[in-house]
């Protein structure tokens, strides 16, 4: 006899906790779990074929005057035994559903370092109602890092649901090809490449990702910049009016989405990582699982990824794009190392295995 989960999303787009969460599916379901996804804003993403493929129902249930009733609705009839969410602190209105539809496990996961706080005094009070039903009526509360839980808990070590569960990375075997850039790269000759893998939003920091690349150049050898991830017009004209102002357009390749990133991170020198928030960012371990060293942000997932990863170093925001362009340089002039980096990550805590098998010992509680 399987459980069914429910787990709740904005939209099953390419992102971290998406892509983490469909990589738990098969491990999961032969422990008897059958996945369902709730999507909140009602619309299909990029992954929805997947999930089918997989064997998992997606219900798109868009947030409005009748979700309240349609939301336990879909828990009562679905038989949904574990309601997982991950959607900040709206989490605290859905399991406090869940309550009330008699949910026998609810949990709620925590996947941002964003501090939800605000000096707006109602949503100062709409937070704070969140957070209250979000603990309270949550069985456990996960954090995808320890800062995710501390930015709404600065006490969450003495909270006995938190708990820590890091996401977990396989490590597939990638093919090297000697000539792999020269597909993507008109002219391309042997230069260093450097990644930034991430969609287009404001807290990917895309502008800084441009600014460091052209500090880079200006001192140092030649290279490529390539940018992987869903496209944002708005911010690529933006970005694309501040590369032609820097004349660097020829060295700055936009690949948009790409299915299987881990091919372009195992052929990079560098990972370009300056978020200005995250939780545990993928990108940063599916580079380091590769080998490829990786220049973050000094925020707290990353942080917690480089104590244990040498892959991963980090630079603080304040800092200028000269200097993060400074690191980079003595970052990639240490050379690959990738064996020792891949065999580094093997006696990490952001195994898959070891995620899955966190992640069972919370449901089967």
């Amino acid at each position: 006899m399987t459980t069914r989960v429910l787990h709740v999303f904005g939209i099953m787009n390419r992102g971290g906790a998406e892509l983490r969460t469909l990589a738990l599916m098969p491990s999961m379901q032969a422990l008897g779990y059958e996945f369902h996804f709730c999507v909140l804003s009602g619309a299909e993403g990029a992954l929805d074929d997947d999930i089918r493929a997989m064997g998992g129902q997606i219900h798109y249930l868009k947030l409005g005057p009748a979700f309240i009733w349609r939301f336990v609705r879909l828990l009562k009839h679905q038989h949904i035994s574990i309601l997982h969410t991950h959607v900040a602190l709206v989490s605290g209105l859905l399991v406090l559903l869940g309550a009330i539809a008699g949910v026998k496990k609810r949990i709620s996961h925590l996947r941002s370092t964003l501090d939800t706080r605000s000096s707006s005094i109602l949503r100062i009070w709409r937070n704070a109602l969140l957070r209250r039903c979000l603990y309270r009526f949550s069985h456990h509360v996960l954090g995808v890092c320890q800062g995710a839980l501390q930015c709404q808990w600065p006490d969450y070590a003495q909270r006995p649901k938190c708990q820590v569960i890091y996401n977990g990375m396989a490590l597939p075997p990638i093919e090297e090809k000697a000539d792999f850039w020269s597909a993507w790269i008109e002219g391309y000759a042997g230069q260093p490449v450097v990644v930034h893998l991430a969609r287009m939003n404001p807290a990917k920091n895309h502008t800084a990702v441009i600014a460091i690349f052209n500090a880079y150049l200006s001192a140092h050898e030649d290279a490529f910049l390539v940018l992987i991830g869903k496209e944002d017009p708005l911010i690529k004209t933006q970005l694309n009016q501040f590369i032609a102002e820097k004349g660097i357009a020829d060295r700055v390749i936009f690949l948009s989405e790409q299915a299987q990133p881990l091919a372009f991170l195992r052929h990079a020198q560098a990972l370009l990582f300056p978020s200005l928030w995250e939780g545990l960012p993928g990108a940063v371990l599916e580079s380091a699982s590769v080998g490829t060293p990786v220049l973050a942000s000094a925020i707290p997932g990353c942080q917690e990824i480089a104590k244990q990863l040498k892959a991963v170093e980090t630079a603080e925001l304040k800092q200028s794009p000269h200097e993060w362009a400074e690191h980079l340089a003595m970052l990639l002039k240490k050379g690959n190392g990738r064996a020792s980096l891949i065999e580094d990550f093997k006696h990490s805590d952001f195994l898959l295995d070891k995620n899955i098998r966190a992640l069972n010992a919370v449901y089967a509680n």
